[in-house]
């Protein structure tokens, strides 16, 4: 079977993409910077075999020998990074990028980068030079997008709007698992500027299915960008109430003002991926919050037992 490598594999979706791309057939490399026994999303894939797991950083140069990489190495999810290490956000990303594209030039392969909503926010001026995750994906796609055009590299976009699902940890500050997080712990859920922010939110497992799909289509000459996001609108108020409901919280929600680098509603618009792939999401709204509800509660007592777990010692 074809090799694939997913550079940033024990990440939320790179993880999924990994277990999905193993259950397809596919000899599998994951590749990420975290120790292996931290990989909660691929650890129980390690010891199964037509999988390899590489300790690398995408910072730096690879060779590989493969039909299709995934490239989703990226601090931009994490919130603090940002704002704390937009240096390192830079380098990670564009970097990172330039060294997949490196190796798909070497080998013929297939480059499918992971890139965000965050761009339409830069090109419609809502960003903030302190908050350089819509910088860094729009340099990163011209990246590809030159590759493609002056070395003939075969890569595809893929804006992923707000995603969640398993894979997630409870440290994840990403607006989902960090709502359900405090719901979970009857926690104040604080939201910024809630009132008529629209929001799609998709679960992963239904991005996983279309990002394979794009990478397996056939290129029609053009240069494709393709929208994944979910197809039911929500407010992030109207979000955190449902949480709470199905989680039977005691949480307060919180109304705070939006910091001016917060971008406005983020809709997915699938249309284009709906036409060239027969692309729609599967799982509801409903149904994926149960899921990752019924994961991270899962995830809190384990972790929560490790630290009270009591200890036996007899002195003689």
């Amino acid at each position: 079977m074809d090799t694939v490598l997913v550079v940033g594999g024990a990440g939320a979706v790179g993880s999924q993409l990994c277990e999905a791309l193993h259950e397809s057939g596919y000899d599998v490399v994951c590749m990420d910077i975290a120790d292996p026994s931290n990989a909660h999303g691929v650890r129980h894939l390690i010891e199964e075999p037509n999988f390899q797991y590489v300790r690398h950083s995408a910072t730096h140069p690879f060779k590989v020998n493969c039909k299709y990489i995934y490239h989703f190495a990226s601090l931009t999810d994490s919130l603090y990074s940002n704002l704390e290490r937009p240096v390192e956000v830079l380098k990670t990303e564009l970097l990172g990028v330039m060294n997949s594209l490196g190796a798909a030039m070497q080998n013929g392969a297939t480059v499918i980068y992971g890139s965000s909503s965050s761009v339409y926010a830069y090109r419609n001026g809502e960003f903030g030079t302190a908050f350089p995750s819509a910088h860094v994906k729009s340099a990163a796609e011209s990246l590809c997008y030159s590759y493609f055009k002056e070395y003939g590299v075969d890569v595809k976009v893929a804006r992923m709007f707000e995603t969640y699902g398993r894979g997630m940890g409870p440290d994840d500050q990403r607006i989902i698992p960090r709502m359900v997080v405090a719901a979970l712990q009857n926690s104040d859920i604080v939201i910024r500027d809630a009132r008529g922010q629209l929001r799609t939110f998709c679960w992963v497992g239904d991005v996983v299915r279309g990002l394979m799909a794009l990478a397996e289509k056939t290129r029609d000459h053009d240069f494709e960008v393709m929208n994944f996001g979910g197809n039911e609108s929500i407010t992030l108020e109207e979000l955190a109430h449902k949480i709470v409901n199905m989680t039977h919280s005691h949480s307060r929600i919180i109304n705070e003002p939006r910091p001016s680098r917060y971008s406005s509603s983020k809709i997915a618009d699938t249309t284009l991926t709906e036409r060239l792939l027969g692309w729609q999401p599967q799982v509801s709204l409903d149904q994926g919050l149960g899921y990752i509800i019924e994961h991270l509660d899962k995830r809190l007592k384990v972790e929560s037992s490790i630290y009270k777990c009591e200890s036996w010692i007899e002195f003689y």
